[in-house]
């Protein structure tokens, strides 16, 4: 790696412009990495400084802190190619850094379905392989084929086939494995039997149901219940067919819409959303988090659990 890399690492840079909720987050280093060695040398540089780091795409679903005493590493990696030619799919390589909208307009243009929801969220490929992305019962994992990651302790990459992937609701097993950062995905999409219009009705759906203000996206996973929890709260029952609890509606139901703290606020238009108010902090959301954490064990008995990641 030569010196002109190292150059491109800078101190004190503001991520308000990187991340969805603006929180303006001032790293110790920062660095935007273009190929797979840049990324081997920023995890070498973090290594040498004994420094931790995190690899951040599109600032969707994170909580970053006011100052992060590491490296950030900021992939820069967008490119991605759609293979329409197989009369029955559509095919995409993409590298991690690719944009999520980007990435679902052309798999659309070109007759593929499956990733519609993904034209109004504002994140990456990467993003959504490592947390199992999805709405309106479509996920990520459902079309994901392999995945190609980058060990960081050996530098090694390997290919991860769907299986190996281990995709549930909003996990997989990069995950839950830390070792591994992704680096280049290949999914493989249906060919719509008509011309679909999800894209701009999924578009209209969120622009209509979600706040415009900056927030990092769905805060809580909808948790899922036992049987007997019905007949505890009955008024839940019209949730039974969904097989879960909208986090929404317990947030709601807790007094929490509308909550402040710190410029950040549990918003009033979506409750599952925090959104940013007035400059808000990372402190302040997280603790609107643990607020409601702690109201809906209270009240239902419930552990919520985070969807968004918190940065330390």
């Amino acid at each position: 790696m030569g010196k002109d890399f190292f150059q491109k690492i800078k101190e004190g840079t503001s991520l308000k412009a990187l991340n969805t909720m603006e929180i303006d987050c001032r790293p110790r280093f920062f660095v935007e990495i273009e190929d797979e060695e840049e990324l081997k040398g920023a995890i070498e540089f973090a290594k040498r400084k004994e420094i931790p780091f995190f690899v951040l795409g599109g600032g969707s679903n994170v909580v970053l802190p006011k100052i992060y005493q590491g490296l950030v590493i900021y992939i820069d990696k967008t490119d991605f190619k759609i293979d329409s030619s197989n009369k029955d799919s559509v095919k995409v390589d993409a590298f991690s850094g690719a944009r999520l909208p980007d990435v679902a307009k052309q798999i659309t243009e070109a007759g593929g379905e499956g990733f519609e929801w993904a034209g109004g969220v504002p994140g990456t490929i990467g993003g959504a392989v490592r947390g199992n992305a999805g709405a309106f019962d479509s996920f990520v994992g459902d079309y994901t084929k392999s995945v190609e990651a980058l060990n960081i302790n050996t530098y090694k990459k390997k290919v991860f086939r769907a299986e190996e992937c281990e995709f549930n609701y909003r996990n997989s097993f990069f995950k839950k494995n830390r070792d591994y950062i992704i680096w280049r995905v290949e999914m493989e999409f249906p060919l719509a039997n008509k011309e679909s219009k999800k894209f701009n009705e999924y578009l209209d759906y969120r622009k209509k149901n979600h706040p415009e203000e900056p927030s990092a996206g769905s805060v809580f996973e909808n948790p899922r219940v036992e049987e007997g929890f019905f007949s505890s709260f009955p008024e839940m029952k019209k949730f039974k067919e969904l097989g879960f609890i909208p986090a929404r509606y317990l947030i709601e139901s807790c007094g929490l819409k509308g909550k402040v703290d710190c410029g950040a606020k549990i918003s009033e238009k979506h409750p599952n959303f925090i959104i940013n108010n007035n400059n808000a902090s990372g402190e302040g959301v997280e603790n609107l988090i643990w607020e409601v954490k702690k109201r809906v064990k209270e009240k239902y008995g419930i552990d919520m659990k985070e969807e968004v990641e918190i940065v330390k």
